[in-house]
């Protein structure tokens, strides 16, 4: 009896100190079209940015990963979940008539500000 309760104590020792096994599950999500509109307008200073051809292309590496990823609990590692591929098309915004358009009736669209502030839309 003693020997049971000895194997049965390891077997709960050992699957507490196991670490989980992490199977690996890809979300196919298709290839999908992205227009990122960096905005850098005529007459704002750039405090946020000293070189903005390093900011489209930060830009442009970011679009190039196509996997997401999560934690499946806090603090633990980074589990692959879905792969899709992005055709990016990114475009630089100077003119204010053009950033109030893309705000007001743009859809599906991503917006980085490089200004590294706060910029309103005008009126008018």
């Amino acid at each position: 009896m003693k020997v049971l309760k000895f194997k049965c104590l390891l077997l709960v020792a050992f699957l507490f100190l196991i670490r989980p096994a992490f199977a690996v599950i890809y979300i196919d999500y298709g290839v999908a079209d992205v227009r990122v509109y960096v905005v850098m307008l005529d007459g704002v200073d750039a405090h946020g940015v000293n070189n903005v051809s390093r900011a489209v292309k930060g830009v442009l590496e970011a679009a190039n990963q196509s996997t997401i990823t999560w934690p499946r609990f806090p603090g633990g590692p980074l589990v692959p979940y879905g792969r899709a591929l992005l055709n990016v098309e990114c475009l630089l915004v100077n003119s204010w008539d053009w950033y109030r358009d893309i705000v007001e009736v743009g859809s599906n669209i991503v917006i980085v500000n490089i200004h590294g502030e706060t910029i309103l839309i005008p009126r008018g």
